[in-house]
């Protein structure tokens, strides 16, 4: 229902590549002149954003090492964590590569009600999945930040 229009063109692409090339130290014979024949295509990745709210109870036990005095220490709680926009590709095809890529900068903001015109010109992968298989695959992503709240608290209480 939203997308965040492309920002630049294939040009400005092309040129930003050319600069990145220039500064490395080590490249394959003639990749700069392939590259400059090349053709730089924007594709279309969909994904579905998630909210949710998580009731979490939690037991940690962590292990504090401070010289040769070694001790383990437990915490346990609960707690309340709000999940806003997470990203899950809406396709197989969406590698988790590309995903990482786009999860780096990707602005909720910059999301804009769909419009045809906005794809006009560039492929656009469609949706593979729907979204309740999208919240399954989401469980993974939301466990592992979860786990990684409860570490910082059981951490910080060492």
């Amino acid at each position: 229902m939203a997308l965040i229009p492309f920002e630049i063109d294939a040009m400005y692409a092309q040129h930003q590549t050319q600069g990145w090339l220039k500064r490395r130290i080590a490249l394959p014979n003639d990749l700069e002149g392939i590259v400059a024949k090349a053709q730089v295509a924007g594709l279309h990745a969909p994904f579905w954003t998630f909210d949710s709210q998580e009731a979490v109870e939690y037991w940690a036990k962590n292990t504090v090492d401070s010289c040769n005095n070694r001790r383990t220490k437990t915490t346990k709680g609960k707690m309340r964590i709000s999940f806003d926009d997470l990203l899950m590709p809406a396709s197989p095809h969406v590698t988790p590569l590309i995903r990482d890529g786009i999860l780096q900068d990707f602005d909720p903001s910059a999301l804009r009600p769909y419009r045809g015109g906005y794809l006009a010109g560039f492929a656009a992968e469609r949706h593979h999945q729907s979204v309740a298989n999208g919240l399954n695959a989401n469980e993974a992503d939301k466990r592992l930040l979860i786990r990684n709240r409860i570490n910082n608290i059981s951490t910080n209480q060492a």
